[in-house]
């Protein structure tokens, strides 16, 4: 068996990172907390066998199973799964067998689909569900038990869970192959219908092809005509381009010669402008100078009155820096005048702080002790109030513990009291029902009558069974040979119709053919077809247009047949118009033989071998490979007379099965019959003995728990008894040690606390006052010294500031003597500024009067080069007219060549000859001038194609066609037999498949019964079960239901039972399926959720056992202790990162090891 190895992740699900499960032999359990992942892996398995639904693995779509991405990892493009699959043993599929090892990958990636390979090598997603169904697994395969699985088990429908038994049976692969064969089937039935229509439509076209030769030959008759009067149009269109073009030719030279004239008047003006354009630039260049230093003049006079108003502003601002300069030294002057009487009067200050200090420090001191003497007496007044206090309450909670604890024991011993009297009633009570109960004897006696029944019922059962069993094989058997029997019915019926629907189709001329009442002998079909050809479609039919005449003819005065050779007409059941015919053909039995007697044929004679080689007197020879359409005709009615021989047989074959199905069906039904009366005995029996054992258990247990009882009720009375003496003794000390506290002792105390508390009140009142003194003395201390190194900053400050008041003096005399110093250079400056502006005034004036007279002289010359310019372009103006109508003229002329070269290459192309030569063949002379009109020629020629059209679609190679779709519809008959007998094979290969399907499932069923029966009982520690077929009598379509009885009950259906007996019947029908048809991988995802600890160790025991046998591996996914504690090796699946799926594994067989040695 193969055996899965190895399972690989990479990008699936939460699983982001490359991931390897290995899936090793027992027990693998994979555990983690909820939301972590673990499904993905039982996903990942059946992803990667193929499974094709989104849905199923709880997505929107299959590219959702790609990692998504979280906040801290990006999404991936691709999620890949690969399997490794361990095939040491050859026990794969054959195609798979050269390697020892099969690994299966499937990758997708977004926007691209699903790839799968194996062993590498890129194959169908059907090669791969083909390979695990053929293994016994797959995607839905019912070894992968995901959550939920179990539910789906108990609420299916019995139909739904006969898939069980199929995966046991083995038969997924065949069902695959059966569907496969039934599509084909379909398309071959489809096909076939095709080729029906196909022959349908062929013989119709055929019919029509003779219509459309005569069509056609009217058809060339127009287009004859059509082509003449063509040539005359189109010679015609030639003759009128031609004049057409030398008329415009004429006009092009005219234009021609104007466009001289005009370019010699533009050339001259060209000239005068050339010779008045030499001077400008010099007379340009003189006036933009002059206007050049002109500018330059004035923007010096500009400079010179912009430096006179920058010495005003100057004069102006430097008048002003000395009156604030004088500002600020009067402001320094004052402000070093404050400083000094400021610290005369810190001074003074701080001389009387210090006298003041002088004597506080002895005040301080003196308070310091009396605070520190109160402090002391405080503290030992509080230490004795606390102390007695204490004491106080020692002796109160003693004597309350004391109180409570009588109060405790009154109770407990009233309570004991009462106790002690109910229990001497309930003991009475229980020994007097013990010794009346009497019903025991005689309910043991009723289940023994009812065990010796049942068992009795159960052997009539089995007996009943193998009766059933025996008539399901009979029925079975008559099932097949009616189905057998009505195949061949339906095959020969079919055939016959589909020879009498072609044969029909044949004849529907208005006169029946020779052909229809002529009936070879098998084998001479060909040689008939051959020897009278199409005179076979003839008819006897005097009105026919082709008909055999009736004559009166003398056999006997016929020349003889060449020697070695035999009449046709003896194998041949024809009318006897014919039989002259048939009687002159000979038939030989080889070509070589016909070879040889084709010399001695008489006028008249033929020979015909039986393959169809055809010689005639007149030397035509026709060889057998030559085709024949009528020769298939004549061997489909052969074929049809056999058939219509053979059906009556056929069809009382199919009656008698028909009656034997019948027979063998009620024999079942009575069978059944007797076999569901015994069971409804047997389950009412069962439930009677069910009924009666629970009674029994019920009153055992009722006397167990009664004598039980009596013995507890005992043992409380002796209980109570020693409680009570306890109790009482308890009392006594109790009531004595609260007789020894004396009331007077306790006021004494309570007195002397008082005391205590108004000392303490005192000494604290009076520590408080000390303390505030004290507090006072030292503040107003702390002012003082504050105020002391306050006085020390400001008179530093002040010093300081009188540093820098000088320093601003001495600073402010610096700069009075620079301001008056720039003050009277600048009041010297306005004069020399007066004597450059005068200057450049006068300047200015000339340079006016010379940019003055350039720009005279340079006017009059640009006026007369206006003027040139001015004739010049009404010159061009003229030239560009001329020229445009020149161009016109030239483009007629190259459209008139262009249209003219087009209609020759027309000419040329259609009738395939020079233009000059089309006038003869219209019939026309070049040099007439009585020419027709084109116009009406025209018009005669759309009335030619109207009368064209008129004839509707005309098919040129209409007898062609005929011969082509001949050998077509032979191909297509030939294929048609072909498409029949491949059908009949499809019918038979499903026929073989079902009936191996139906024997697998009904063995698979007895195996799969007999190990539930005995996993039930060993789960449940007893009662009994068992599956059913029902709802059909053939095991395909049946449903399977589950029958159990838990220990204790009734034997009911499974929906009937309570949710963990459910589940440990489910878990029954799966393990009893793996150990009737082991499959190498089984998962189990949380099946033991609904279990209690007991159930859940019952299934691990079984599953320990299944496990030993080595053929099936699990993968268990749990949550409970106990199922993990059994696992040989554990997976953990965490999520240390949000998202992200890891795997960590422990073998629990090796740490076992381990402990061992370390022990």
């Amino acid at each position: 068996m193969i055996q899965f190895t190895k399972l690989r992740l990479s990008g699936f699900k939460s699983f982001v990172d490359k991931t390897e499960l290995a899936i090793e032999p027992g027990l693998t359990g994979i555990v983690g907390p909820n939301g972590c992942g673990k499904s993905n892996l039982v996903e990942a398995l059946r992803w990667v066998m193929g499974e094709n639904s989104a849905k199923r693995m709880r997505s929107d779509g299959m590219e959702d199973v790609i990692f998504n991405g979280t906040s801290a990892r990006p999404a991936r493009n691709f999620a890949e799964v690969g399997l490794l699959l361990d095939n040491s043993s050859l026990s794969a599929p054959a195609a798979f067998n050269n390697e020892e090892e099969i690994e299966v990958t499937r990758k997708i990636e977004r926007d691209q689909g699903s790839l799968y390979k194996i062993n590498g090598k890129t194959c169908r997603a059907r090669d791969v569900q083909m390979l695990f169904a053929d293994t016994v697994s797959g995607a839905n395969s019912p070894a992968i038990v995901s959550q939920g699985r179990i539910t789906a088990i108990i609420n299916a429908k019995p139909q739904d869970r006969r898939m069980i038994l199929e995966e046991s049976a083995g038969v997924s692969g065949l069902y695959a192959r059966r569907h496969e064969a039934e599509l084909r089937l379909r398309a071959a039935d489809r096909n076939l219908q095709r080729i029906q229509d196909i022959v349908g439509s062929m013989e119709e076209r055929f019919a029509a092809l003779k219509k459309q030769a005569r069509q056609a030959i009217r058809y060339k008759k127009l287009s004859h005509e059509i082509r003449q009067v063509d040539i005359t149009i189109a010679w015609l269109e030639w003759k009128s381009l031609c004049v057409r073009i030398h008329e415009a030719r004429s006009k092009f030279d005219e234009a021609e010669s104007l466009v001289a004239q005009h370019f010699t008047t533009v050339t001259q003006l060209t000239k005068t402008q050339s010779v008045q354009s030499e001077d400008l630039p010099a007379l340009r260049q003189s006036e933009a100078e002059s206007s050049a230093a002109l500018q330059a003049a004035k923007m010096a006079l500009q400079r010179l009155e912009d430096q006179e108003r920058d010495l005003e502003n100057q004069l102006t601002e430097t008048t002003e820096n000395l009156g604030r300069l004088e500002q600020d030294r009067s402001h320094e002057q004052e402000s070093l005048e404050e400083s000094a009487g400021l610290l005369s009067r810190l001074e003074g200050e701080e001389g009387k702080i210090r006298e003041t200090q002088n004597g506080e420090e002895n005040t301080l001191k003196e308070k310091l002790a009396i605070k520190e003497k109160l402090e002391s007496k405080v503290s030992k007044l509080e230490e004795d109030y606390e102390s007695f206090m204490e004491k106080l309450a020692e002796n109160k909670a003693s004597r309350q513990a004391i109180e409570r604890q009588i109060s405790a024991d009154e109770s407990r011993l009233l309570v004991t009291q009462e106790r002690r009297e109910a229990l001497t009633e309930d003991l009475e009570k229980a020994k007097t029902r013990f010794d009346e109960d009497s019903r025991l004897a005689d309910l043991k006696t009723d289940i023994l009558a009812l065990e010796d029944k049942v068992s009795g019922l159960r052997k009539k059962a089995d007996t009943d069974e193998k009766a059933l069993e025996t008539a399901r094989s009979a029925l079975d058997e008559a099932r097949e040979n009616q189905q057998e029997c009505e195949k061949k019915k339906s095959k020969i019926l079919t055939e016959i119709n589909m020879l009498e629907s072609i044969l029909n189709s044949d004849s529907q001329d208005e006169f029946r053919p020779v052909l229809e009442d002529m009936q070879p002998e098998k084998g001479f079909e060909t040689a008939l077809s051959r020897a009278l050809g199409d005179t076979l479609m003839a008819s006897t039919n005097a009105d026919a247009p082709i008909v055999w005449l009736a004559r009166e003819n003398d056999l006997s005065n016929f020349p003889a047949l060449p020697q070695g050779t035999k009449a046709l007409e003896p194998h041949v059941k024809a009318p006897d118009h014919l039989k002259a015919a048939l009687s002159l053909i000979g038939v030989v039995s080889s070509a070589q033989e016909g070879h040889a007697i084709a010399p001695q044929l008489l006028p008249g004679q033929s020979l015909v071998s039986q393959d169809g080689a055809y010689w005639r007197w007149d030397g035509l020879h026709i060889k057998q490979e030559a085709s024949d359409r009528h020769a298939l005709q004549l061997r489909q009615k052969n074929r049809l007379q056999d058939l219509r021989k053979d059906a009556p047989g056929l069809e009382e074959k199919a009656e008698k099965a028909a009656q034997s199905c019948d027979s063998a069906r009620a024999s079942k039904e009575e069978a059944q019959k007797s076999l569901d009366e015994t069971q409804t005995r047997l389950r009412e029996n069962e439930a009677a003995l069910s009924q009666h054992q629970s009674s029994l258990n019920q009153m055992t247990e009722e006397r167990s728990g009664l004598f039980a009882r009596i013995a507890a009720l005992e043992e409380g009375l002796r209980s109570c008894a020693a409680d009570t003496a306890s109790l009482e003794q308890s009392l006594d000390e109790s009531r004595r040690a609260l007789a020894s506290y004396d009331e007077k002792t306790m006021e004494d105390q309570n007195a002397q606390i008082e005391k205590l508390r108004a000392a303490l009140a005192e000494a604290r009142d009076s520590l408080r006052e000390s303390v505030r003194e004290f507090d006072i003395v030292q503040q107003e201390q702390s002012r003082r010294h504050a105020r002391l190194h306050a006085i020390a900053d400001e008179r530093v400050n002040l010093q300081n500031r009188n540093i820098r008041s000088r320093e601003r003096l001495k600073e402010l005399e610096t700069r009075e003597g620079s301001l008056k110093e720039k003050l009277g250079a600048l009041k010297n400056r306005p004069t020399t500024i007066t004597a450059d502006r005068e200057g450049l005034l006068e300047k200015i004036g000339q340079m006016e009067h010379a940019r003055k007279a350039a720009s005279d002289k340079l006017a009059e010359v640009e006026t007369a080069l206006l003027e040139t310019n001015k004739a010049l372009k009404e010159a061009e103006n003229q030239m560009g007219q001329a020229r445009e109508q020149r161009a016109h003229a030239q483009a007629i002329v190259s459209s008139g060549e262009e249209q003219l070269a087009e209609v020759v290459s027309s000419i040329e192309e259609r009738f395939e000859t020079p233009p000059e030569k089309l006038a003869e063949q219209a019939g026309l002379h070049p040099d007439s001038e009585d020419l027709p009109d084109t116009d009406a020629l025209k018009d005669e020629k759309e009335k030619m194609i109207r009368s064209r059209e008129m004839i509707g679609p005309v098919n040129l190679r209409a007898e062609t066609e005929s011969v082509e779709l001949e050998k077509e519809l032979s191909t297509i008959l030939e294929e048609r037999n072909d498409l029949m007998q491949a059908i009949e094979e499809l019918r038979q290969g499903i026929a073989t498949l079902n009936k191996e399907a139906r024997e697998r499932l009904l063995a698979a069923f007895d195996h799969v019964n007999s190990h539930f029966k005995r996993l039930f009982t060993q789960l449940y520690s007893g009662g009994q079960a068992h599956l059913e077929l029902i709802e059909s009598d053939d095991p395909l379509e049946s449903g399977l239901e589950i029958f159990a009885q838990p220990p204790g009950k009734t034997l009911q259906s499974l929906s009937l039972l309570s949710g963990g007996e459910q589940t440990l019947a489910s878990t029954a029908l799966i393990f009893a399926m793996f150990l009737t048809n082991p499959s190498p991988i089984c998962v189990l995802d949380e099946i033991d959720a609904p279990l209690d600890d007991a159930n859940v160790d019952r299934v691990c025991d079984l599953l320990e056992e299944i496990s030993e046998r080595g053929e099936t591996r699990f993968l268990i996914i749990t949550h409970h202790r106990l199922t993990m504690a059994r696992m040989d090796r554990l997976y953990g699946v965490t999520m240390a990162e949000r998202g992200i799926s890891q795997l960590v594994s422990v073998d629990l067989n090796q740490q076992m090891d381990f402990l061992e040695e370390a022990a």
